[in-house]
């Protein structure tokens, strides 16, 4: 696993010189008030993919930290619901309540004549 990590790490470490060799161009890049900077081309893209991660990077935690404060959220509601229905469970079923026998139920009333 190793000597493949070493691997992938040389080729792309030899795509990007050959992406800086070819991209070596100057470019000027105009920052706020102040005169062009001169930057080679494939530091100028590096820079920009750098930025562009670390953003990423950040809205990932904003993300993850939202999504831990919901699960958090959510294993409080189920440890409530839980105790509930553990509160439901001990709670003593009324034999008579639940089951009753023929001769306790009261006939209905005969209805009266019109």
């Amino acid at each position: 696993m190793l000597i493949l990590k070493m691997i992938v790490t040389l080729i792309i470490f030899l795509g990007l010189l050959f992406f800086a060799n070819q991209n070596s161009t100057d470019v000027s890049i105009y920052y706020g008030m102040k005169g062009p900077i001169q930057l080679p081309l494939f530091l100028a893209i590096l820079i920009s993919f750098l930025a562009g991660m670390i953003i990423a990077l950040f809205i990932s935690y904003i993300e993850k930290f939202k999504l831990k404060g919901q699960i958090r959220a959510l294993r409080r509601e189920k440890k409530a619901m839980e105790g509930e229905l553990n509160s439901l469970r001990r709670m003593p079923i009324l034999e008579s309540m639940t089951q009753r026998h023929p001769e306790e139920i009261p006939p209905d009333e005969p209805k009266g004549i019109v």
